[in-house]
C-alpha cells in the first residue's frame, strides 16, 4: 500500500514551493563573477548602496571565503550551512551592511541546497526571510558555484567583472564557460575601475576572442568602470560611473521564469 500521507506531504511540499516561487517573481538576481573576489566585491556593495538608495530593498549574497565581509570590515563566523544544520539561526548568520542592507554568507549552504530536490524552494525561503522579500539579490560567486546557483535561482544577468590582470582573465573566462555550461542568460562584461581605455580594449579583445573561439559567442561589453564618465571619445570600452550601471542593470529585462 502506498504511503499517502507521506504522498500528501510531499504534494503539500511542493505547491507551496510553487506559490514561493511565484511569489518572488518579481525578484530580480544579478550575479558578478570573474576577476579576484577581493577586486568583485567592492563593485557588489557599491551597486547594492546605488540600488538602495532608489528605493529598491537589496539583499547581498556572498559565495566565496568571506570577500563582502572583508569589503564591509566585519569577522566571518557563520554561514547559510549553520542555519541548514540548525546550529545558528538566519538572524546570527545575516551581517549588517551600510544603509542596513543584509549581506548573507552562504557559500557551503548553496552547494548543500543544489544537492536537494528541495533545495530550490528553500533557497527561495532564505532569500524571502534574509532579504524581506527584496526586489533585488546582489551574488558574488567564484566561477565553480555558478552551476550549483543556476539550479537553485534564474539569474536576471551574470556580470563578469575583468581586468587587464593575466589570472584574473583566465578566471573571467572561466566564469563566461561555467556560464554557458548551464545555459544561464548571456553574461555582460564590465572591466574594473582606473583602467585605461587601451589597456581595457586589449583585455576584451583577448578575452572576447578566446569566448569566440571555444564557447561560440562573446559576452556584452557594457563598458569600464570609472568615478566619472569620459568626456572624450576613446578607441576601448567607454566609462560608466557605478550610478549608471545601477540604472542600466534595472532596464535589462528579466527572463521569463520557467517553474522547475
Amino acid at each position: 500500500m502506498p504511503d499517502t500521507e507521506a504522498a500528501g506531504r510531499t504534494q503539500a511540499d511542493q505547491a507551496a514551493g510553487l506559490r514561493r516561487l511565484l511569489m518572488t517573481r518579481q525578484t530580480r538576481l544579478l550575479a558578478l563573477s570573474g576577476a579576484d573576489a577581493d577586486r568583485v566585491a567592492p563593485l557588489a556593495l557599491q551597486l547594492a548602496l546605488a540600488s538602495g538608495m532608489d528605493g529598491s530593498r537589496v539583499l547581498m549574497i556572498d559565495l566565496t571565503r568571506g570577500a563582502l565581509a572583508r569589503t564591509l570590515g566585519c569577522t566571518l563566523r557563520y554561514e547559510l550551512m549553520h542555519v541548514i544544520d540548525a546550529d545558528r539561526s538566519l538572524e546570527q548568520v545575516l551581517l549588517a551592511g551600510p544603509q542596513d542592507i543584509p549581506l548573507l554568507p552562504a557559500a557551503r549552504g548553496v552547494k548543500a541546497l543544489a544537492q536537494t530536490w528541495r533545495g530550490r524552494a528553500r533557497f527561495a525561503d532564505y532569500i524571502e526571510h534574509a532579504g524581506k522579500t527584496p526586489q533585488l539579490v546582489i551574488v558574488v560567486t567564484p566561477p565553480e558555484l555558478l552551476d550549483a546557483l543556476a539550479r537553485l535561482a534564474d539569474h536576471d544577468t551574470l556580470l563578469v567583472v575583468g581586468s587587464t590582470d593575466a589570472v584574473d582573465l583566465k578566471t573571467c573566462y572561466s566564469a563566461l564557460k561555467h556560464a554557458h555550461a548551464v545555459r544561464t542568460v548571456p553574461p555582460r562584461l564590465v572591466y574594473a575601475d582606473a583602467l585605461h581605455p587601451g589597456a581595457a580594449l586589449e583585455a576584451h579583445r583577448r578575452l572576447s576572442g578566446t569566448a569566440r573561439s571555444f564557447l561560440g559567442r562573446e559576452p556584452e561589453t557594457v563598458g569600464r568602470l570609472s568615478s566619472r564618465a569620459d568626456r572624450i571619445a576613446c578607441s576601448g570600452p567607454p566609462a560608466v560611473t557605478v550610478e549608471a550601471l545601477a540604472r542600466q542593470i534595472r532596464r535589462w529585462p528579466a527572463p521569463v521564469r520557467a517553474i522547475r
